[in-house]
C-alpha cells in the first residue's frame, strides 16, 4: 500500500451534449484554467512525501485533470486505471494495497471518490469539482489518517472572465465577416451591419476596460473605422428619407413641378461615390492597420494582471453595469439641450444594451427588461438624432454645384428635418407627438 494517497474528483466538465458519449465530455475552459491556477498552492500541502504517480480515469475529463496535476507535482505522465471509472470502490482499493511507492494522486469521479474515502475513514467530505483529499491509508479499514482537504477552485471568476473573452473574439469575428460583406455589395443594410457589429465591440470593450490592456487604444482603433462609414451612414438616411415621398408636399407648395425624382437620382449617385470612397478608406493603410490592430485585440484580449490570476467575479461585471448605467441615466435627467449632447445620450444608452445583448447572463437579473426600455428609448433618440444629420446633409449637399438645379428642393428638405427633429427630440423630453413626422427607415 502507498504511504501517501491522495483522491481527487476531476475538475469541472462541460454539460454533455445531444449525442455525445459521457466519456468524451471536457474540461471547460474555466474548469481548466481554475485548476492550472489553484493546483500549485495545493500540491504544496503535500510537502516532501517522495515520489508522485499520478493515476487517473481513461474518461476525458479525468484525463484532462491528471495531465494538469502531472504538470504540477512535477511528476511522471498519468496512468489510466479503468477502475477510477467504475462505481465499485473494492476494485480501485484492491489494486491500491497492490501498489508500491510514495505517494498516488488519483483522479476519478462521484460516487467513487467519497466511497473510497468512507471505506478509509469512515466518512467522506463532499468532493466539488477539483476537490482533494490527502490521506495516509493505514493497514486497517477505516483506519487511515486524513492529512487535509481542499475543496475544488472557484470556477465562477473564470467562466465569467472566458464569457467576457468569448464575447470579444465573437464581435471580431462578426466585424471580419460583415466588412466583407460590405466590401462585396456596399448596400445600405450591409453598412448598417458593419456598423452595428463595430458599435458593439466599441461597447464591449469599453465595459471590459477594468480587466483589459490597451482598451483605450482598442476604442479609439474602432472609433476611426467607425467615424469613415458615417457620412455614408447620413447619406442612406437622407435618402430613405427623400425617396420615401415624406418631403413630396413641401417640395411641391410652391406650384412648380417636383423635382424630387432629380433629387433622389442626385443623392444615389453621391451615395455611389462616398460608397467608393469608403470601401477605399477601409483599404488603406491607417484604417486598415486600425481595423486589423482592432480584429486581433478583440480575438486576443490582452488581460490585466489581476484578471488573468484572479478571473472576473460576476459583482464586479454587475456594478461596472451599475456604473455605467448611473452616468446614462444622469446624461438623460438633465437632459439633453443640444444635437451633440442628445448623440451623446443616445450612444451612451446603445453601449448599454449591447452590453446586455452579449452579456446578459453574467449581469444582474432583470436586465432583459432594461434593455426592451432602452430599444424603445433609442428608437425615439434616433428618430431625432437621425433628421439632425438629414438635415445637416441636405443643407450641406445644397451648396454643392453639381446640386445646383435642386437646390431650393434641399433646401426645403433641410428646413423640414430640422423641424421634425425639434419635434422628435420634444417628444423624448417634453411629451410632444410624433404622429405627423414621418420615421427614417429603422434598419438605417
Amino acid at each position: 500500500m502507498v504511504k501517501t494517497l491522495v483522491l481527487m474528483r476531476h475538475g469541472r466538465a462541460r454539460a454533455a451534449r445531444p449525442g455525445e458519449d459521457d466519456s468524451e465530455r471536457p474540461l471547460t475552459k474555466a474548469g481548466r484554467v481554475a485548476l492550472e491556477r489553484s493546483l500549485p498552492a495545493t500540491l504544496a500541502l503535500l510537502g516532501d512525501r517522495g515520489s508522485v504517480a499520478v493515476w487517473t480515469s481513461p474518461l476525458l475529463r479525468a484525463r484532462q485533470t491528471a495531465r494538469l496535476v502531472a504538470r504540477a507535482a512535477r511528476a511522471p505522465e498519468p496512468v489510466v486505471h479503468g477502475s477510477l471509472a467504475s462505481t465499485d470502490p473494492e476494485r480501485l482499493m484492491a489494486e491500491l494495497q497492490e501498489a508500491e511507492g510514495d505517494c498516488v494522486i488519483a483522479v476519478g469521479h462521484v460516487p467513487l471518490v467519497p466511497a473510497v474515502a468512507r471505506g478509509l475513514l469512515g466518512t467522506s467530505p463532499d468532493f466539488k469539482p477539483g476537490a482533494m483529499l490527502a490521506l495516509e491509508p493505514g493497514g486497517q479499514p477505516s483506519g487511515a489518517l486524513a492529512l487535509w482537504f481542499v475543496n475544488g477552485p472557484a470556477v465562477e471568476p473564470w467562466e465569467e472572465l472566458d464569457a467576457l473573452e468569448s464575447a470579444l473574439a465573437a464581435c471580431s469575428r462578426r466585424i471580419a465577416g460583415r466588412r466583407d460583406d460590405f466590401l462585396a455589395e456596399p448596400s445600405a443594410s450591409n453598412l448598417h451591419r458593419l456598423r452595428i457589429s463595430l458599435r458593439e465591440a466599441r461597447s464591449l470593450a469599453r465595459f471590459a476596460s477594468p480587466w483589459l490592456r490597451g482598451s483605450s487604444s482598442l476604442c479609439d482603433d474602432l472609433s476611426l473605422v467607425q467615424g469613415q462609414t458615417s457620412r455614408l451612414r447620413d447619406m442612406d438616411v437622407l435618402l430613405s428619407l427623400v425617396a420615401s415621398g415624406s418631403f413630396r408636399e413641401a417640395a411641391c407648395g410652391d406650384g412648380t413641378p417636383s423635382r424630387l425624382p432629380q433629387v433622389v437620382s442626385l443623392l444615389a449617385d453621391e451615395r455611389e461615390r462616398e460608397a467608393g470612397r469608403l470601401k477605399g478608406a477601409l483599404a488603406s493603410k491607417r484604417v486598415s492597420a486600425a481595423l486589423s490592430s482592432s480584429l486581433k485585440s478583440l480575438d486576443k484580449p490582452r488581460l490585466t494582471k489581476a484578471a488573468r490570476e484572479h478571473g472576473v467575479a460576476r459583482d464586479e461585471l454587475a456594478q461596472r453595469f451599475d456604473r455605467l448605467a448611473g452616468k446614462a441615466d444622469a446624461l438623460r435627467a438633465l437632459p439633453p439641450s443640444t444635437p451633440d449632447e442628445l448623440h451623446t445620450l443616445r450612444k451612451r444608452e446603445k453601449e448599454l444594451r449591447y452590453v446586455i445583448r452579449r452579456l446578459g447572463d453574467q449581469l444582474a437579473p432583470g436586465q432583459a427588461s432594461r434593455a426592451a426600455s432602452l430599444r424603445e428609448a433609442q428608437d425615439v433618440l434616433g428618430t431625432a438624432c437621425d433628421y439632425a444629420s438629414a438635415a445637416r446633409l441636405s443643407g450641406e449637399l445644397a451648396r454643392k454645384g453639381r446640386f445646383s438645379e435642386v437646390r431650393g428642393e434641399l433646401r426645403r428638405i433641410s428646413s423640414d428635418c430640422s423641424q421634425a427633429g425639434e419635434r422628435a427630440f420634444s417628444h423624448a423630453f417634453g411629451g410632444a407627438e410624433l404622429a405627423d413626422v414621418p420615421s427614417p427607415d429603422e434598419n438605417l
